[in-house]
């Protein structure tokens, strides 16, 4: 990336940014992004420089801050959402705690490095807790569909989103946080949430 200060004319800055300046990727190239595009837009497009007031949240650090409590309430009926990123370097199953109010707490459950310790671990975890659990969720889009069939042999009964259903999921969540009726433990004891 170019210099933060730097002035999106110069050309020593351009070099900077494009290694392929001014051989691969000529003067007039630049110069016809230049001329078409704002300069906020080329500096970020040309010269890797970011803007670093603009910051975009899902959900307001104010907000998960304010959804913090210390203790968990006895009680609650427990589903488990399972997830992976698409390099399966992790596997997280994430707690919903449900309450008869129409409350709930979120939680991480459990958290490995897959890398270290495979997957197969979440189906012993699962099929452990199954006889008290309400249900287990995965997306189908999610690295982790592939427990689905060691599940489904350790009789656990998963239900499997489709898009829409997770859209309609994360509104709900929002929904809930706004509202005051999801909270979760503090970050300080469980930071990966």
């Amino acid at each position: 990336a170019a210099d933060k200060d730097a002035d999106s004319d110069d050309r020593e800055q351009w070099a900077k940014a494009n290694p392929s300046y001014p051989k691969r990727t000529s003067e007039q190239a630049i110069m016809r992004m230049r001329n078409n595009l704002s300069d906020d837009s080329f500096r970020r497009e040309a010269l890797g420089i970011w803007d670093e007031t603009a910051t975009a949240y899902a959900i307001s650090p104010d907000l998960w801050k304010a959804a913090a409590i210390d203790d968990v309430p006895d009680g609650g009926t427990v589903s488990f959402g399972i997830d992976m990123p698409p390099d399966r370097s992790v596997l997280t199953i994430g707690a919903a705690l449900r309450y008869a109010d129409g409350s709930a707490i979120i939680q991480m459950a459990n958290i490995k490095d897959a890398r270290q310790v495979g997957t197969m671990w979440a189906v012993d975890w699962l099929a452990e807790r199954w006889p008290k659990t309400a249900s287990v969720v995965i997306d189908a889009q999610s690295p982790a569909m592939s427990l689905l069939p060691e599940l489904k042999k350790a009789h656990v009964k998963v239900t499997v989103t489709n898009m829409q259903e997770m859209g309609r999921a994360c509104g709900r969540f929002l929904d809930m946080l706004k509202a005051g009726t999801l909270k979760h433990p503090r970050d300080e004891y469980q930071p990966q949430l």
